[in-house]
């Protein structure tokens, strides 16, 4: 398979980067799922439904499994985004790229300045200050709030998700709120999208592991 998604990068460059965006769509869908299964299985246990919690268990290992699999593609397809030419081995000095990697899990590329985070907090608060001196938030606000999904947002006014559920981890920048629950599969995918449509350049320079 990893033969397979390489000539696939190579043959078909703009496609690969929406097959992982559709990826990392499904995987936020999954992600959903399972709160909505585990909610399912707490009213089990209330119940004391056995069977239907071990029905549940079963399900919930099952998109897990899955889940690795899909995230494992998603890394090789953003592994080849990163390879492409006008990436930092065509731009940034070696020391440059250095510095950034250093204590960093992973760095991204915005308006052309570089981004190195050990967690998604580093990650999307990096993102948010460039966008900030930039002046290009302004074009981010008026959206707000955006959504990943049918029960989830990423950014909003209030740390209130459309399900009614609050925020698992919110961050509060700039007025609005941010959802830090994230995958980092999941947060690239969006943040690919998002900027794209606000005409911003976002490129995955390095990720560990």
């Amino acid at each position: 398979m990893k033969e397979v998604i390489g000539t696939f990068i190579r043959e078909c460059p703009q496609q690969s980067r929406k097959a992982a965006d559709m990826l990392g769509a499904i995987d936020e869908l999954l992600d959903d799922s399972v709160e909505s299964l585990k909610a399912s299985i707490s009213e089990a246990i209330d119940r004391r439904h056995l069977e239907r919690l071990e029905e549940l268990h079963a399900l919930v290992k099952s998109i897990d499994r899955f889940q690795q699999k899909l995230r494992y593609y998603i890394k090789l397809l953003d592994a080849g985004v990163k390879a492409e030419p006008a990436t930092y081995e065509l731009s940034t000095p070696e020391e440059e790229l250095a510095t950034a990697l250093s204590g960093s899990r992973i760095v991204v590329r915005v308006c052309g300045e570089l981004i190195k985070a050990a967690t998604i907090k580093e990650l999307l608060q990096g993102v948010l200050e460039v966008l900030d001196s930039k002046r290009k938030l302004d074009q981010l606000l008026p959206s707000l709030p955006i959504a990943t999904s049918s029960k989830r947002y990423l950014f909003a006014w209030e740390p209130i998700h459309p399900s009614g559920k609050p925020f698992f981890a919110p961050m509060e920048y700039g007025g609005f709120f941010v959802e830090l629950n994230r995958s980092y599969e999941n947060t690239i995918s969006v943040l690919r999208k998002l900027l794209g449509e606000m005409g911003v350049d976002f490129a995955v320079v390095w990720r560990s592991g």
